[in-house]
């Protein structure tokens, strides 16, 4: 199953791809030094690891290690939201924007096209699609109360999410968020190279994930308490959950 593919097109995004190639070299050696290689390779119970497999696991946690560092919260994502809706009612009524009203806007507007911008995860994938349209109409100096219309729809919708996940969740960190895509990107691993005895075993699993992420020093739910980190690594990662949280398409899991 190939990996979703991380954005691209926007100098911000090239930046965060480079980082990620430049400390896989770290990151390889951290995972599989000494006798680690073999303790992740016992959960699957496999004598060795496959090079493909410590390449993907490599790639895995290098993109978490540098994704994390732009990681937000509901709160700010909110901030961002209510300054967008007041920078667009110009727009929507029709008001043609002065030269430097419009590169105020699009300077603003770019926070929310790009992966880096601080802008939690689920309300990036629904705004940067037309944003890019906005911005795009701005710097062409054509008519934008359409686009700026259906953008301020789409922001008072997530809004009412983001408030509701804000109650339910207790602030969900976006730090967090990356490691709970993080586990579910290495249960596919999991489910495609275990040994076929043991692929059902959520025990086993969770063995797994938590020898990686230990050999990784990262932090991560007790493996005894099996309902919570069984729910990290359950996360759904086939929807494309995440604005730069994908490993390079280039590798496969399995």
């Amino acid at each position: 199953m190939p990996l979703a593919n991380l954005p691209h097109n926007t100098d911000s995004e090239t930046a965060v791809l480079d980082r990620i190639r430049a400390c896989r070299p770290d990151i390889n050696r951290q995972l599989f030094h000494s006798g680690q290689s073999f303790r992740i390779a016992k959960t699957l119970e496999l004598e060795a690891l496959p090079v493909a497999v410590k390449d993907l696991i490599t790639e895995l946690v290098a993109t978490y290690r540098v994704t994390s560092a732009y990681s937000t919260t509901i709160g700010q994502t909110l901030k961002l939201l209510a300054g967008l809706r007041r920078r667009l009612i110009p727009l929507i009524n029709g008001k043609p924007p002065r030269a430097r009203d419009r590169q105020r806007a699009s300077r603003f507007l770019s926070r929310l096209s790009d992966p880096t911008g601080g802008v939690y995860q689920h309300t990036f994938d629904a705004l940067s699609p037309l944003v890019k349209q906005l911005l795009q109409r701005l710097q062409e100096v054509q008519e934008c109360a359409a686009c700026a219309r259906e953008i301020d729809a789409v922001a008072v919708h997530q809004e009412a999410l983001l408030r509701l996940w804000q109650d339910t969740e207790r602030k969900v960190e976006g730090h967090i968020e990356h490691k709970r895509q993080l586990c579910g990107w290495l249960r596919l691993v999991w489910e495609r190279n275990a040994a076929p005895q043991i692929r059902d075993s959520k025990s086993r699993r969770r063995s797994f994930v938590s020898a990686v992420l230990d050999c990784g020093s990262i932090v991560h739910p007790d493996a005894n308490d099996y309902q919570v980190f069984d729910d990290w690594i359950e996360t759904d990662v086939s929807i494309g959950l995440s604005h730069g949280c994908e490993p390079n398409p280039a590798l496969t899991v399995g």
